[in-house]
């Protein structure tokens, strides 16, 4: 629509901007726009910006079918629009904490990254970026949780101890290993590649029973049940095992 002109209307719908989630291609497409680590810029005036623009748009809608936009509204919608996607809890419709969004997974990352894989690997030092690592994914797992199974503060404190004190103890448990197999004469190149792929393998297995642990609630109690629309079938039904598929499928990914 570059050939509009800068106040001509047409008729528009944000239906437009619905994602094709029907093939595989798509949908990456689709969670690469809204997961970009260059969404991690917004902070809560963008979201506070954004719910005023689409309520804007909600009570324009309600005149009629039919209503137009000039391009400069429609940029600010589609704008909005990924804003509250890359933000906003589909459940609770709350914003979701800076480190618990997925697209600031990548910035919130670099500096874990380089402390595991650059600093010397004493105990005290491996306690601390683990415990630091695991924290981090705690909070990420429980911003991405399915909120409509619910849990209390008790619950999440409890998933979090044993989620973090687990996943610590695989971490160290296969650094320990290393350490044995290892030669102790390498060269400092060597020794970072090497902490690299130790620190690694650590994580994505401290990071599977971290998310199974901090998500269990869901397995426990189910989730909702969505149709076509992602509208819930019956709030007052809840699923087990489309949880238990959920959170292992998710869990399976780290």
């Amino acid at each position: 629509f570059a050939d509009m002109l800068p106040n001509e209307k047409r008729e528009w719908n944000i239906n437009e901007l619905a994602p094709d989630m029907s093939t595989y291609l798509s949908r990456f497409k689709y969670f690469l726009r809204t997961t970009s680590p260059f969404n991690a810029r917004f902070l809560k005036k963008d979201y506070d910006w954004a719910k005023d623009v689409l309520a804007q748009y909600e009570d324009t809608e309600k005149l009629g079918p039919g209503q137009k936009y000039d391009q400069k509204t429609i940029d600010d919608i589609t704008k909005a629009e990924l804003i509250l996607k890359s933000m906003e809890h589909p459940d609770t419709k709350k914003p979701i904490l800076w480190p618990g969004r997925t697209c600031c997974f990548v910035p919130a990352n670099l500096p874990l990254i380089v402390g595991m894989i650059l600093t010397k690997q004493t105990p005290a030092n491996l306690l601390f970026w683990h415990w630091t690592n695991q924290t981090y994914n705690a909070t990420l797992n429980y911003g991405n949780r399915n909120a409509t199974a619910g849990s209390n503060n008790k619950e999440l404190l409890m998933a979090y101890a044993g989620a973090a004190s687990t996943a610590i103890a695989v971490a160290l448990g296969i650094r320990g290993i290393a350490n044995k197999i290892l030669p102790k004469n390498m060269s400092r190149g060597t020794q970072i590649i090497t902490n690299a792929f130790v620190a690694g393998a650590a994580s994505s297995s401290a990071g599977f029973i971290n998310l199974y642990i901090m998500r269990s609630p869901e397995m426990k109690k189910g989730i909702n049940l969505l149709d076509k629309e992602q509208n819930p079938i019956d709030p007052s039904l809840k699923s087990i095992v489309a949880a238990k598929k959920a959170v292992v499928s998710s869990a399976l990914t780290r």
